[in-house]
């Protein structure tokens, strides 16, 4: 549920390609750094033909650091937000707006950015209203019991599941039997 292709950074392989050698079909990805500008350069890749079925995140700090309400941002995901609001609370850049509906989630990241209950709260609000993917990371058993907790009974994928399991945020029997409880 969770590759990263065609991503920004990524310059020197070529990960769909190599995807799809391995037996991918999907991919969904937090592809060029998890900005707006991801659907519309993925879109880009459709177009000169990639060879899977793909889908793009946005991340949730960069979805909140615009000056669109909660409400505009949901008619932004459905691709009902008014161009002039778009073009005076957003960007100026037409491409960035018009292919944001195209986006199937977003996404939190708890190692980039560490965002307030209030700022997650909004995200879950977008998310389900706009009928999005809501993904977060679940190497921190903590975070993702915190994100349970915040989602309040809305929809929220935990992607990594298995990354708990590799220590890095605690015992891995722990952390891992923690995250399948979520579940």
């Amino acid at each position: 549920m969770h590759l990263h292709l065609e991503d920004l950074f990524e310059i020197s392989t070529r990960p769909l390609e190599g995807a799809v050698e391995d037996g991918v079909t999907l991919a969904l990805s937090p592809g060029a750094g998890n900005t707006f500008m991801a659907p519309s350069l993925l879109g880009a890749g459709v177009d000169r033909g990639v060879p899977l079925n793909v889908g793009v995140y946005i991340g949730a700090a960069n979805m909140l650091s615009t000056m669109l309400s909660v409400e505009e941002l949901i008619k932004l995901f459905k691709g009902e937000l008014e161009e002039e609001i778009a073009f005076s609370r957003m960007t100026r850049n037409r491409i960035t707006y018009l292919t944001a509906p195209l986006a199937i989630g977003i996404k939190d990241h708890m190692g980039h950015f560490i965002l307030s209950d209030d700022d997650l709260d909004k995200t879950f609000e977008v998310t389900s209203k706009a009928g999005l993917i809501f993904m977060s990371h679940t190497q921190d058993p903590d975070h993702a019991e915190r994100l349970a907790n915040l989602s309040k009974g809305r929809p929220l994928h935990l992607a990594h599941a298995t990354a708990a399991g590799c220590g890095t945020h605690g015992d891995p029997a722990e952390s891992m039997a923690r995250v399948i409880d979520l579940m």
